[in-house]
């Protein structure tokens, strides 16, 4: 089956159709192009233009009319946690130089497990602790969130 429409969460609650669940993880909803098996045995071809990235209650939808809907799949995440704000600003700052996708939470950071970021971390004086698997990296995006980074910042006028 090949999937070459996405659908996004907005847009699902204004016409809501049904659709079969599909849990990915934060990688593969990263991923524009991508093979995957499902659980009867079917494999589904994902094929979106570059660029784009899937976020839990979206649809995706085949070209045989199938829809499946994006659930973010249970997965360890590496939860950081500062004893101040200033501290784990410092983390944030250090992880978004990187690019590295961080979940933003009230006084801790949550990001996929690595060796080399958790060291990182811990040179700057921040407490890493891997986390129970769990499902999602990154909130469904509201209209809010979705028009702050469609909005563009205005030019700047000469001095």
């Amino acid at each position: 089956m090949l999937i070459r429409t996405l659908i996004p969460a907005i847009a699902c609650l204004v016409d809501p159709a049904p659709a079969q669940p599909l849990a990915l993880t934060s990688a593969q909803r990263r991923r524009s192009r991508q093979r995957l098996q499902l659980a009867d045995g079917h494999e589904l071809a994902i094929a979106l233009p570059p660029g784009n990235a899937m976020y839990p209650g979206d649809q995706l939808l085949a070209d045989d009319g199938t829809r499946f809907s994006v659930c973010a799949a249970p997965e360890s995440v590496l939860r950081i946690e500062c004893p101040d704000a200033t501290t784990l600003l410092r983390a944030a700052y250090h992880l978004g130089n990187r690019h590295v996708a961080v979940e933003v939470g009230d006084g801790y950071l949550a990001i996929e497990p690595d060796p080399v970021l958790r060291e990182m971390l811990g040179l700057i004086g921040v407490q890493t602790a891997p986390s129970k698997p769990r499902s999602s990296l990154s909130p469904v995006p509201t209209a809010a969130a979705t028009s702050m980074v469609m909005t563009r910042p205005s030019p700047r006028t000469p001095a």
